[in-house]
């Protein structure tokens, strides 16, 4: 467990570089090093503090059985605290660790035992958390044919498995700070910018199968390749 919180106090909004900041998010690499390893650490995590919860629990119901007798009931409360300020501390120190942003989101992630989950695309400040099951949206996304993409979420990663055209949203429509690190893994990706904005100086720019792109919007009417 302590190689998991060591991970967790170490993943960092910064720009991703295997030798000088391997957890870095931000960045071209940054998310595929780092985003199945995090969501894994976190999960690990979740479930030690259920596993914490579920000894607290049944504490509390000892000391409920245990309630015609002052010294039992005395004893089983005292249990009962204990594991619970454990289940705290270990919540208290995912929350208060160095992770300032996730998919876009700033603001402290906050844990609970009872709802721990991916990172809602919706939230804003203290991140909201889904279902397992909503996950898979949120980081890589399979594409074919013709994609618009939008101005949000701030951040995505977007996985191209077959010949894919994407349609930049307006660059005026965008937030600072949006990017879309884009994969071909599956045939030819062509990105086309909108109106009168400019990618990379032009209108559009073509990545061969294996290559991968991060196109950042650096001003209200332009695009660039990174």
């Amino acid at each position: 467990m302590t190689d998991v919180t060591d991970r967790l106090k170490a993943y960092n909004d910064g720009t991703y570089d295997a030798a000088t900041n391997p957890r870095g998010f931000a960045g071209i690499g940054g998310m595929d090093a780092n985003w199945a390893q995090a969501l894994n650490d976190v999960g690990a995590v979740a479930g030690q503090v259920a596993d914490t919860q579920g000894h607290a629990t049944a504490a509390a119901d000892g000391a409920a059985a245990a309630a015609t007798s002052a010294t039992a009931a005395a004893s089983s409360a005292t249990t009962a605290v204990a594991a619970a300020a454990t289940a705290q501390a270990a919540v208290d120190s995912v929350a208060g660790g160095p992770v300032a942003s996730i998919n876009g989101h700033t603001g402290v992630v906050t844990l609970t035992a009872s709802d721990v989950g991916a990172v809602d695309t919706a939230a804003t400040g203290t991140a909201a958390f889904l279902e397992p099951s909503q996950i898979a949206g949120l980081y890589e996304v399979t594409h074919g044919g013709s994609v618009a993409l939008t101005a949000q979420p701030l951040r995505r990663c977007e996985r191209a498995t077959a010949s894919v055209t994407f349609s930049l949203p307006l660059a005026g429509d965008c937030p600072s700070g949006w990017h879309r690190h884009v994969s071909a893994r599956g045939g030819a990706v062509t990105i086309v910018r909108q109106g009168g904005d400019t990618l990379n100086g032009g209108s559009s720019l073509t990545l061969a199968q294996g290559e991968t792109a991060l196109i950042v919007r650096t001003s209200p009417t332009a695009f660039e390749r990174y």
